[in-house]
């Protein structure tokens, strides 16, 4: 007698289940539901990226937001769409956005980044973002000797967040050479997991599986947490002054590349979340005041967004309440500040 007649009820069972996991497949092919949060692959160049030539539907575990869709191009950037219409090489303006997930801004619609609503507002303007969540200026030193470089730009624009001052440590002990001007590349490794990840990652249904998995811990998670989570969790790094060296010295380093492709280039510190929840930014903002005195001690061009979030009615409202990034209002602000600092409106 075979295995299968043997165990006719177990065959069935097994034979169900694989039915209905294909029958949910197709229906989120067919639909476009492809979940997914923060999409990570280890790079050898640039530590990780995004998935190339990739889209998906966002969401927050802890359903802040869900819905608007987010698309990678052929080098894991985020783009407007799925096959964006590219501007005319004879653009006035080109300018390149380096920042990690405040700039990529997965968690408003492209329409609603700041660097999405700059394009909107500027014909004039060719704008792209190389924003990678978790990137910081160790690897943004990669960038702009490569892809920022290739894109001709003729301003770039550098957020800065706290956890980059943790981050670039961390960083350049994976780079080619602890010489700034010298960083070619910052090994991401290898993992198996990754490649599992890698593999899964094309199933609609295990994205959806996941998901759950994620939303499931968050639930539980704020029930035992404290609310502080919410904001950076890189506070203690800002009392090592010897941390923050680095960072500052990476600054310097970019401005000296931006020099070298003929671009002007500007930097702007995201504020402190804590205190913008409690409406008093930022003139307690310690990192923000001493980040607005390197940049003019060192005659570099500053985008004062502290002063932009401080000057605004209900600070409260420029941030999600969860999720540690700018929501729709703070990216306009975000915008807006930018946009004056750049004089595009003349």
């Amino acid at each position: 007698m075979s295995w299968i007649k043997r165990h006719q009820n177990l065959t069935l069972i097994l034979i169900s289940t694989l039915f209905s996991a294909v029958l949910v497949e197709i229906l989120l092919r067919l639909v476009g539901i492809g979940y997914g949060n923060a999409p990570i692959e280890l790079d050898q160049r640039l530590h990780h990226l995004h998935p190339r030539n990739y889209e998906f539907v966002f969401y927050h575990p802890g359903e802040e937001f869900i819905g608007h869709k987010i698309f990678y191009d052929e080098f894991g950037y985020r783009v407007k769409s799925k096959n964006p219409v590219l501007r005319e090489d004879n653009a006035v303006r080109r300018i390149a956005f380096l920042g990690d997930g405040f700039t990529e801004a997965n968690s408003v619609s492209w329409e609603q980044s700041f660097v999405g609503l700059i394009e909107s507002k500027n014909s004039n303007l060719n704008v792209r973002n190389f924003g990678v969540a978790s990137y910081s200026p160790v690897i943004y030193l990669v960038q702009i000797n490569n892809e920022v470089k290739t894109f001709k730009p003729t301003d770039v624009v550098v957020q800065i967040f706290e956890n980059d001052f943790y981050d670039d440590n961390e960083y350049l002990k994976k780079a080619n050479t602890k010489t700034l001007s010298e960083i070619k590349l910052v090994s991401g490794g290898a993992s198996n997991i990754d490649t599992v990840k890698k593999i899964f990652r094309h199933s609609y249904l295990a994205r959806l599986v996941r998901k759950v998995q994620l939303q499931l811990n968050n639930f539980f998670l704020d029930r035992i947490n404290d609310p502080s989570k919410y904001f950076s969790p890189y506070t203690g790094i800002l009392t090592n002054e010897d941390e923050r060296k680095l960072t500052y010295e990476t600054i310097l380093q970019l401005k000296d590349f931006a020099n070298k492709i003929n671009a002007r280039i500007f930097f702007f510190l995201v504020p402190n979340k804590q205190l913008m929840m409690q409406n008093q930014c930022c003139e307690s903002d310690t990192l923000a005041a001493e980040f607005h005195n390197f940049i003019e001690s060192h005659n570099l061009n500053l985008i004062d967004l502290p002063k932009a979030f401080g000057n605004y009615p209900d600070q409260t409202k420029l941030f999600f309440e969860k999720d540690v990034h700018f929501n729709a209002e703070g990216n306009l602000v975000t915008a807006e500040a930018i946009s004056n600092k750049l004089r595009l409106d003349e």
